[in-house]
Parts: structure tokens; C-alpha cells; sequence
């Protein structure tokens, strides 16, 4: 039956139609990427491999090589701190220092292929979200503390690069996360926060000294402490301390001098995340004249590159619009980001702005007539609220519905308090090569 239609297009009840997207390639191996990283020029990231019951590799491309896995057969790259993870590496020069999924000890590994050597003994304690302090020859790191009995104790320690003994820098407070050295090894910024909070409702920003001999002197809390979520604290390579604070009501990013702060990019937009795992970023310093930074607005996001002298505003990665995972460094730009026709990426950009992708998520080339791409939707609840999703229309070059009937609807909410659905590209909820009309909210 044509129906009007033409030659090459059929018309067949919603729901019913074919497509080049079958259940076995939505189904096959999907490789998952996490935790972009840049050291000099090198570059980072974590790949997870279901064929291997989901073992974590990490991943490296230096300049004008080919990428090379780091992670032998027996470790996987995983921290299982605060549960969720993250931050589960540190690269710096010619070796990396890593958290094995199977007992939670610190690895070190010499660059390019040495074998992972054990640094931290084995026992009841958790690591995450490395620095490295090469002056005083040892890892800074988020340390939890299974061994005692009641909740688990979060600490800021120190890490001997050679012994592995421990030392407690930092106590005292439920949780600890992103602690980093400013660029000459004198300060220590971190963040911290207690129960019933959780990030997004209240994080407080600390600051102190750094004695010769490690010690942590003159601690002091430099944000608003009350009613502020604070994300990413992050040094300049200039030295000055950098921030992201929700006080105006948005995300923005913020900049400390002489504990006072002040706006660096003012704008009704999002900078920030709600921090479920160690190491995320919205923002890095490709060069100390310039910082690439990460925002969303209506469910989009955009990346833009701004010179710290000036202002001015550049606009990068046209076409992703969801990213994740911002790191820079030597003048290049890695990230995460996808878009309604793009699977999740690993994408690095150059000084020019020029991308190149390094890896995708789905390999492979997708019929892209037949995938449905995403239209924001905003709407009104019964309550006089508003809601927010994305619309995803029936899309099959083949196929097309009857004049008279009208396509069946699928509705998927996010899981959490948190969570916000993504213009990223996944099979399992692209539908619309089926017949089917989708809404992601």
C-alpha cells in the first residue's frame, strides 16, 4: 500500500517498521569512557570493556603516536570510594599512579610500559582523587576508612611515593573531595561538606598552608559556607585559585584573591554538576592566558575558550551538545561530549579549535536517516510547575504512519534526585526507527 507515498517509502503501522538499527547492534559491545585527562601534551582516558565483565583500561595518546593501553589484564582502573568512584588515576610525566578495582591499593606504573607495582598496603582503606606533591615526594588523596566500626571516616592524606605509609593531613569532617596544591606547593585548597548535605545543597571551600616539612597550617574556609554548592576547585597556572559557585542562583564560574571572590564569567547559565563521583570538570587552562569552559542552558551544552585578559569569548565544539569531563593542558582540550546523532566521544581539540576524535563509544558508521534526533520540550505540570524533556519524532527512511493514526508514545524519566536526561546518542532509546514517539525527561 503506497497511500500517497512515495516509490521508495512504505506506509505500515507505527511501531511495526524495520530498520538498520537492529537489537543486536543496540546490544553489542558499547564501550563506556570516563575520566579525560591531559599531562603535557599527553593525553588520558578510561575505557570500560564488557567483553572483559566490564574491566576498566586506561588509555593514552601521546603527540604523534598511536594510543597505547596502559592497564594489563589482571588490574582494572577503578576507585570504589564514596561508592561511586572516580578520579581513579593521576598522570604526571613519565609514570602513572592508579586505584585497581579488586582491593582498593594505590598502583604506581612507569611510562611506557613498566608493570603496575603496589604502593599502599592491603587493608580496609578506599583511595581517590590523586595530586602529586613531587616536592615532598608523596601522592595527595581522598582516603576512606573502612577499618573502623560505624560509618566509614573520610580524611585527606599523604602518600610516601616510596614507602607508601600514610599520614592523615586533613580530618574532621564527613566527606572530602578535589584537594589541589597551587602551582609552587605552598597552599592546599579542598572541599568539604557534613550530613544531611550532599554536594549540590552545601559544600564548603578550604584553604591553608603548606609547611616545608607537610604539614597543613592556617586552615581556613573561604566560601560562603552555608547554602552554597561549591565545584571543582582548581589552581590557574598562574597561581590564582578558581572555582564554581551556585550563589547567584547559577553555576558560574568564580575566581579567589586575597580570600575574597569574584565573578569570572556571570551568566544565567550552568557551569556545574551535581558531584556524584571524584574528578569531574566543567572547566580547565589549556594555556595561563586562557580557560575553555563548559556550560548548559534548556538541556544543551556548549563549550567556549575565554582569553582571562580580555574576556573575549570563543565558541568551540559546534555540534556537541552534551559534554563532560573538560581537561586541557600544552594548549590542547580533551573532553567527553555527544550529540542527538553523535554516540558519547573522547575529543581532543588543538590551539586552532581543530577537532579530532579519538574514541567513540559505538564503532562503526550509523545510517544517520535513521536515527531520531532530539527537540527540547518544555511544558506545564499539573501542579503549576514546568517540565523539561527531549522529543524524539519517529524517524525511518523506509517506512511511514498511516495519515490516520497517530504514533505510539514512550516515555523514560531519569533515575535520581540529580539526574537529567542527555542529547548524547544512545540505541536502546532511539526508537524512533520503529515507529515509536519517544519523550526523555
Amino acid at each position: 500500500m503506497k497511500d500517497g507515498a512515495s516509490n521508495d517509502v512504505k506506509v505500515s503501522p507505527y511501531g511495526s517498521w524495520s530498520s538498520s538499527l537492529s537489537l543486536d547492534r543496540m546490544v553489542e559491545d558499547v564501550v563506556r569512557l570516563a575520566e579525560p585527562a591531559v599531562d603535557g601534551g599527553t593525553l588520558y582516558w578510561i575505557e570500560t570493556r564488557p567483553s572483559e565483565r566490564g574491566r576498566n583500561v586506561l588509555v593514552t595518546c601521546a603527540p604523534g603516536q598511536e594510543q597505547t593501553y596502559l592497564t594489563p589484564v589482571d588490574y582494572s582502573v577503578r576507585s570504589r570510594a564514596h561508592e561511586y568512584g572516580g578520579g581513579s588515576y593521576l598522570a604526571r610525566g613519565d609514570r602513572v599512579w592508579f586505584v585497581n578495582d579488586s582491593d582498593q591499593c594505590i598502583y604506581t606504573q612507569a611510562l611506557p610500559a613498566g608493570s603496575p607495582q603496589r604502593l599502599t598496603a592491603a587493608g580496609p582503606m578506599r583511595f581517590a582523587d590523586m595530586e602529586l606533591d613531587k616536592a615532598r615526594n608523596r601522592l595527595l588523596a581522598i582516603c576512606e576508612d573502612h577499618g573502623k566500626d560505624g560509618d566509614p571516616e573520610n580524611l585527606i592524606v599523604g602518600v610516601d611515593l616510596d614507602s607508601g605509609e600514610i599520614s592523615v593531613l586533613v580530618s574532621g569532617a564527613d566527606f572530602y573531595s578535589n584537594p589541589r596544591l597551587s602551582p609552587d606547593g605552598s597552599r592546599l585548597s579542598w572541599l568539604c561538606w557534613n550530613h544531611p548535605n550532599l554536594p549540590w545543597d552545601t559544600t564548603e571551600l578550604w584553604l591553608a598552608r603548606v609547611g616545608a616539612d607537610g604539614e597543613i597550617r592556617e586552615q581556613r574556609c573561604v566560601s560562603l559556607g552555608k547554602d552554597e554548592s561549591v565545584f571543582q576547585p582548581q589552581w590557574s597556572p598562574d597561581g590564582d585559585l578558581y572555582f564554581v559557585s551556585d550563589r547567584s542562583g547559577w553555576w558560574n564560574l568564580f575566581r579567589c584573591r586575597n580570600d575574597a571572590s569574584e565573578v569570572v564569567i556571570p551568566e544565567q547559565a550552568e557551569c556545574g554538576l551535581p558531584q556524584w563521583v571524584f574528578g569531574m570538570s566543567t572547566y580547565a587552562f589549556p594555556s595561563p592566558d586562557q580557560v575553555v569552559v563548559a556550560t548548559t542552558r534548556n538541556g544543551s551544552w556548549q563549550l567556549s575558550r575565554f582569553d582571562l585578559a580580555t574576556g573575549r569569548r570563543e565558541v568551540l565544539a559546534d555540534g556537541w551538545t552534551s559534554i563532560d569531563g573538560v581537561a586541557a593542558g600544552a594548549g590542547k582540550i580533551l573532553m567527553l561530549a555527544g550529540g542527538g546523532s553523535r554516540a558519547l566521544s573522547v575529543v581532543s581539540i588543538d590551539s586552532q579549535g581543530r577537532e579530532t576524535v579519538l574514541k567513540c563509544a559505538i564503532d562503526g558508521t550509523l545510517d544517520q536517516s535513521a536515527i531520531s534526533k532530539p527537540q527540547a520540550v518544555t511544558f506545564a505540570t499539573s501542579d503549576g510547575d514546568r517540565a523539561h524533556g527531549f522529543f524524539y519524532p519517529p524517524a525511518n527512511p523506509v517506512f511511514r504512519g498511516p495519515a490516520n493514526e497517530k504514533p505510539p508514545l514512550l516515555v523514560v524519566c531519569h533515575g535520581g534526585p540529580t539526574s537529567a536526561t542527555a542529547t548524547t546518542l544512545k540505541l536502546t532509546c532511539n526508537s524512533g526507527p520503529a515507529g515509536v514517539l519517544l519523550f526523555s525527561m
